[in-house]
């Protein structure tokens, strides 16, 4: 009962979406199951198996949260672009720049 709750508070507007949101939480409690199972045998074998079944299962669910936000944008990107200009014998990066540690600050 709990989990047919926890499907409809995801408020679907689609059958698309209604699916998505009933594996969302099947996957959640399957993979919680895992992570019981790994910690009721307390062996390594046990922990190993069971913990990245877990790991997958947990993992595969924050995925499917994000595929109906993604759908309803119906996926696409946003890019942000900045206007340059670059004149003849001017250098230029394209990028991300990390100034590295005490670039741009006194040294005492």
């Amino acid at each position: 009962m709990f989990r047919v709750d926890c499907a409809r508070s995801r408020l679907a507007r689609s059958e698309l979406e209604a699916m998505l949101a009933v594996q969302i939480v099947a996957t959640g409690f399957s993979g919680m199951r895992f992570l019981r199972q790994s910690q009721r045998h307390m062996t390594e074998d046990y922990i190993d198996v069971y913990g990245a079944y877990a790991i997958k299962l947990l993992k595969l669910q924050n995925d499917l949260i994000h595929t109906p936000d993604r759908h309803r944008r119906g996926n696409t990107q946003t890019v942000e672009i900045r206007h340059l200009h670059f004149h003849p014998g001017a250098q230029g990066v394209v990028g991300i720049i990390n100034p590295s540690q005490g670039e741009g600050e006194h040294q005492k």
